[in-house]
């Protein structure tokens, strides 16, 4: 299984992996088998809004690199509208991703 590192450029880090850390990303990919959560922090709603266009512009390109990295076999389907969490007092936005393994396969 390929592990790409999420700063530029990308790698391939599966060599690093062990049996006690792949446990650990199971586990983990277990917790988050079925959902994507990308959220937006900002220090006032000026920035939050800079940050939210940015993102906004960038989900379309995350979808095609997690179906790209993947060879095909995770389907990724982002929702396209945010959400804001009221009780929250910091300026946010998240957005949402369905992902989904292609029927019969193994990622």
């Amino acid at each position: 299984m390929p592990i790409i590192t999420p700063a530029y450029p990308c790698m391939n880090s599966s060599y690093n992996v062990s049996t006690s850390t792949l446990r650990v990303m199971t586990e983990q990919f277990l917790i988050g088998n079925r959902i994507c959560e990308v959220n937006i922090v900002a220090a006032d709603p000026d920035n939050l809004h800079a940050w939210k266009g940015w993102v906004e512009s960038h989900l379309r390109q995350l979808t095609l690199m997690i179906e790209r990295d993947t060879q095909g076999k995770l389907q990724c389907h982002p929702y396209p509208h945010e959400y804001v969490d009221p009780s929250k007092q910091c300026s946010h936005n998240a957005f949402f991703m369905g992902l989904q393994r292609k029927q019969g396969e193994i990622v």
